[in-house]
């Protein structure tokens, strides 16, 4: 099944700009609601590696909640992945952007959602080690079928999981706040998805190959630049 938006062919490619400077990150760091549990030093695909494990599961999907998220440049973060885990959403419940500047993936064939309201930067040396799609946002809120909106950041868990993610990501999302940046060489593989939903989304996009996704409403900052509003 599908839980990706309409997409165009595309792949965000490499940048020039100037040398960025990079300050000291705060880790990943949990904030207590799903018994997400951070591992350093685990050997994950032939190499050490931040190894992130436990969280809540439901129906084919399991969310680990932050407070921080960040990847250090150099540093590789890998989420587990279950058995019968199809999905795996990241939320972010603190006050902070996430800065990928290392190696984002998962240890196993499941889509990413990665969600911070705050904002979320991929580095000049981000990368993505990924065998299902990627979908990354600063949505706030899910829309309900009665016309509510439910606030991701502090619904419980299992209010999450509830809502099928074909309802969720992104037809149901409502209320972007920061924007998303890629200064990076980002693929995967050509049969997935790599979707950056925002108001926002500052890249560059050459060559083929992915399926990037765009929201109708996003305004799109190329490197010439090209912009995309309605």
């Amino acid at each position: 099944m599908n839980y990706f938006p309409s997409v165009i062919p595309g792949v965000i490619t490499s940048i020039s700009l100037s040398l960025i400077s990079l300050p000291v990150l705060a880790q990943s760091i949990p904030d207590g609601t799903t018994l997400t549990d951070v591992l350093p030093n685990q050997m994950v695909q032939g190499d050490l590696a931040e190894s992130i494990t436990g969280g809540f599961s439901l129906n084919g999907s399991t969310i680990h909640s932050f407070r921080d998220f960040n990847i250090d440049l150099g540093q590789r973060v890998y989420f587990q992945n279950l058995v019968g885990i199809d999905n795996i959403i990241a939320r972010i419940t603190g006050n902070n952007g996430s800065n990928i500047f290392g190696t984002l993936g998962v240890d196993g064939g499941a889509n990413l959602f990665l969600i911070n309201p705050n904002g979320i930067t991929f580095g000049v040396e981000a990368s993505l080690d990924l065998r299902g799609s990627l979908f990354a946002t600063t949505a706030t809120d899910i829309e309900l079928n009665d016309g509510s909106l439910l606030n991701i950041s502090s619904a419980a868990p299992d209010a999450l999981l509830s809502i099928d993610p074909n309802a969720i990501f992104p037809n149901a999302l409502r209320n972007y706040q920061g924007s998303i940046q890629s200064f990076a060489d980002l693929t995967i593989n050509e049969s997935q998805s790599l979707s950056l939903v925002a108001d926002v989304v500052e890249m560059k996009m050459s060559g083929l190959g992915s399926q990037v996704g765009i929201q109708d409403e996003t305004s799109f900052f190329f490197d010439k630049p090209v912009v995309k509003r309605h």
